[in-house]
């Protein structure tokens, strides 16, 4: 058996070559290797290394040999303000050139020191002792390391480099350049002359500069190198004391969705699973009650909104009601009232100034306006193309009486309640149909009957509004009855824009609708409905927010003309006995740009009118008339024409009903009472069969092309060709 090697202190000799770095160096290398993990499981290991590489220039420059230790650490780069000295040490081409090799050089040393230094990523997989905490990376990133002390010289370069250093180093470096430049073969093999290194340079004339200060001066900036230190470290320990008072849990609480989210996606993420977490404990604010506060997230192949709570919320009260129980079981009542705020505390003490800012930590990635319309039911069909904006002709104005408005009092802005304050709703109470408001209102990550972490529910609108405690359904709007009994149709408001709006203009119909419109439709209750139309009712009128219990909503105060629409909706599905096929439509659609979103629901609006409604020269819109084919809007039903209606709350939420909103709202109100009742669909349809009929029996419409039935095989059979079967009567 061989002797191991020893070393010069007599202990055995390590194994293999010699750390390439060494000192300085080898503490910034070291320092990024939670990086190169996170790289490593990423794939994404020559960004790292590209990265790294930059870096290690930036502050230590690409002098050869690359592992030369340094006496004392160089200088971070943001000491001297980046960019500031290009102009005058940019390289020529030579030296971009040479540069461009050393950096290549020093790339590939590193990246071949990282791969030795910290296995490979199959040795990584082969040992699982190894192997890296593939959460790491999210929980870091919401962990701040303790701050680094500067030490005094580096303190002085980032007070005074600008006004002291910088022009005497700019002088300097340019001279030796020149000198350089100058200087003869011999003095260059001699090393009389060399190359200026514009990194080691500066560091030298700033050391310089240090070094001619008087003793005082060295001091105070030790000093205040010694404060700044010591000012990061009490803020960071503070971040990291344990919460003691009911205030410190309540604030810790509050800001919990936070940080939970983001390391439940990331777990969602890794284990391609669905992820809940959940805080079981007293809640400050519910004096000092055992509640659930909890984090849902849905693995990434699934639909995002289809978390536990959402999907089954009864399974889940009953989970949540097993979870208190252990709380209070584990809580004793003298714990639970410690944790209870005192009173005269507000709630959300120091916690967001709004719910904006926690909606900025859950948002789902943003969906174009196209690709929620394009998945909708085929009976509404997407634009071929983007319609040009075409001005109409709007119909005479008449006053239109604004709806009465029950009294609100603003309720009190609790983060995390679950009731009576609705800033942590549930949906569930508000919506019976859990079909349907998974479909029409993409929940957030924290949903159901457990209150969101630190309010993470995001709000109906990306410009929050104050909430108001108000009846569930607003007043009906008065309307004008002729003594037959029926509402005569409202006028369209006449607005003559100043200049070409973005969106264009609405038409307004001229003809007297065929339906009978009830007086107040919208105010009828629920039990005159069926449920799908209780839950598009309770959606189109009713903010999806509750309090805990669901005694209380908000309702969408969105004026006179959009209950109107509603009203016409609802008709509009009375006239067809409120069928309820279909499939359900698409989520909620999250708007970046309210503008680019109000062009396209123009274009896809215009591209369902009937093609009378375009003026020959294409530049105005017609108004509606019932004459008009209308078969592309005929879509009663949960699909169909309620996209139309859904997509209209989403635009209203976003742009707190704009100009072009409101126009919208109007235009689509006109459009439904134009819509023909289905009874005389039925008589049409009838028409159309007959006349299919008497052109199959004889002669008559010979030259006419016969549409193809498709068998049971699935194969297309003509009626020429011996089909026996004879269209079906409507």
């Amino acid at each position: 058996m061989a002797k191991s090697k020893k070393g010069k202190d007599g202990k055995p000799a390590k194994r293999g070559a010699p750390d390439h770095f060494t000192g300085f160096k080898l503490a910034f290398l070291t320092s990024r290797t939670a990086l190169y993990q996170q790289c490593l499981d990423s794939k994404s290991a020559g960004a790292f290394y590209d990265k790294v590489t930059s870096d290690f220039v930036a502050k230590y420059g690409d002098e050869q040999p690359f592992n030369k230790d340094l006496a004392e650490d160089a200088p971070d780069p943001e000491v001297f303000g980046e960019g500031e000295d290009e102009d005058v040490t940019r390289p020529s081409k030579e030296e971009a050139a040479e540069s461009a090799v050393l950096f290549t050089k020093l790339r590939t040393k590193l990246s071949q020191w990282y791969r030795r230094k910290y296995k490979r990523p199959e040795a990584l997989k082969a040992d699982t002792s190894a192997s890296t905490n593939p959460f790491t990376a999210a929980l870091a990133a919401n962990i701040e390391k303790a701050p680094r002390k500067l030490t005094p010289m580096h303190m002085y370069f980032k007070l005074h480099y600008r006004t002291r250093i910088k022009e005497e180093y700019l002088r300097c470096y340019a001279a030796a350049k020149e000198a350089y430049n100058d200087a003869t073969e011999d003095d260059l093999e001699s090393g009389a002359v060399k190359k200026p290194i514009p990194l080691r340079f500066r560091n030298e004339v700033g050391k310089e500069f240090w070094l001619l200060e008087s003793t005082e001066f060295r001091e105070s900036i030790a000093q205040e190198a010694e404060d700044v230190h010591l000012k990061q470290m009490k803020e960071w320990e503070e971040a990291k004391i344990v919460p003691k008072t009911a205030q410190q849990f309540h604030q810790q609480l509050a800001f919990a969705g936070k940080f939970l989210h983001p390391v439940a996606e990331a777990i969602a993420f890794q284990m391609q699973a669905a992820v809940s977490i959940c805080i079981i404990g007293p809640i400050g604010e519910r004096n000092g009650e055992v509640e659930v506060r909890s984090v849902h997230v849905n693995w990434p192949g699934g639909l995002k909104g289809a978390t536990w709570p959402s999907h089954d919320p009864t399974g889940y009260t009953e989970a949540e009601k097993s979870m208190c129980a252990y709380g209070r079981a584990n809580f004793s009542d003298a714990e639970c009232k410690l944790r209870a705020l005192p009173i005269g505390v507000e709630p959300n003490m120091d916690g967001p100034d709004s719910d904006s800012e926690m909606d900025e930590v859950i948002k789902p990635p943003l969906v174009e306006l196209a690709d929620g319309l394009n998945r909708a039911h085929d009976a509404v069909s997407p634009p071929p193309a983007p319609a040009p904006a075409a001005r109409v002709t709007p119909a005479p104005a008449a006053p239109v009486t604004p709806a009465p408005t029950a009294p609100v009092t603003p309720a009190p802005a609790a983060l995390v309640t679950p009731a009576p304050a609705p800033s942590s709703p549930s949906l569930a109470p508000l919506v019976p149909n859990v079909a349907l408001e998974q479909s029409s209102e993409e929940p957030p990550a924290a949903l159901g009957a457990t209150p969101a972490l630190g309010n993470i529910i995001r709000e109906e609108s990306p410009a929050p509004r104050p909430w108001r405690r108000a009846p569930l359904t607003p007043e009906p709007e008065p309307t004008t009855q002729s003594e037959a009994g029926q509402e005569q149709p409202t006028a369209a408001v006449n607005v003559v824009p100043d200049t070409t709006p973005a969106t264009p203009p609405v038409p307004h119909p001229t003809a007297e609708p065929v339906r009978p419109i009830a007086p107040s439709s919208i105010d009828l209750p629920d039990s005159d409905l069926p449920q799908h139309m209780v839950d598009a009712k309770r959606y189109l009128t009713v903010n999806p927010v509750t309090t805990g219990d669901g005694s209380d909503a908000s309702p969408r105060d969105w004026g006179s003309g959009w209950l109107a629409c509603v009203q016409d909706f609802i008709e509009f599905q009375r006239g067809a006995s409120f069928p309820d096929g279909g499939p359900s439509f698409p989520p909620a659609t999250d708007i970046a740009d309210v503008e680019e979103f109000g062009r396209k629901w123009w274009a896809w609006w215009n591209s369902l009118q009937p093609s009378s409604r375009i003026s020959k020269n294409e530049d105005e819109t017609l108004p509606p008339t019932v004459d008009m084919d209308w078969s592309k809007l005929q879509k009663p039903g949960k699909n169909g024409f309620l996209l139309v209606m859904l997509s209209l709350v989403w635009w209203g939420k976003a742009s707190n009903r704009v100009e072009g909103w409101s126009k919208a709202v109007v235009d689509v109100s006109a459009v439904l009472r134009c819509l023909p009742v289905q009874g005389a669909l039925d008589k049409v349809s009838d028409t159309l069969n007959k006349r299919r009929v008497l052109g199959n029996s004889g002669a008559a419409n010979t030259t006419r092309s016969v549409p193809s039935k498709r068998g049971r095989s699935g194969t297309a059979v003509n009626e020429k060709e011996g089909s026996s079967k004879r269209p079906k009567r409507g």
